[in-house]
């Protein structure tokens, strides 16, 4: 009698029956089939001819430790082709599109800095009582608020950068 003998996952949700010696099945009888070799490859590739002979010799080279030498063949590509040869090969049927994607910034976007002043800017900015031009407030303005959103941690020494 021939049992054959598949592989099941572990797991602690199920109960292992626990068997005495004298329980076990004659294990001379069983045929434990090894699991199939992850070759990298899509499936319909699988069953070619000089794939398996290569998977076959490697197999064999791991049970017995005997060195055989099997390769798959692929095309030569080491060298190029004339520029003729290659057009008559490859017909350019490509045409270009009348209707392409178009994107438009608008002119706020491309120009300026991204941070507007309000009252309340205006307001800080006179009671900093700084030469400091509007523009420029807009830009240290918008330079912080990119620091904060990186990092929420303002430094004295990433605010002296700013200001220099």
């Amino acid at each position: 009698m021939v049992t054959t003998f598949r592989v099941r996952k572990i797991t602690a949700k199920l109960p292992l029956p626990i068997f005495r010696e004298s329980d076990l099945p004659d294990m001379e009888n069983i045929q434990r089939h090894a699991p199939e070799i992850e070759t990298g490859v899509e499936k319909e590739e699988e069953t070619e001819h000089h794939l398996q002979a290569a998977l076959s010799a490697h197999q064999v080279a791991v049970r017995t430790g005997a060195k055989i030498e099997s390769h798959i063949p692929v095309p030569d590509a080491s060298f190029t082709i004339d520029k003729n040869e290659y057009e008559q090969l490859y017909n350019k049927t490509h045409k270009e599109t009348s209707a392409l994607i178009r994107y438009s910034c608008t002119v706020e976007d491309v120009i300026g800095c991204p941070y507007f002043m309000d009252e309340e800017d205006e307001r800080f900015l006179k009671a900093l009582n700084v030469d400091l031009s509007e523009d420029d407030f807009e830009k240290i303005m918008n330079e912080f608020e990119h620091l904060t959103k990186n990092s929420l941690i303002l430094t004295p020494q990433s605010l002296v950068y700013l200001l220099v």
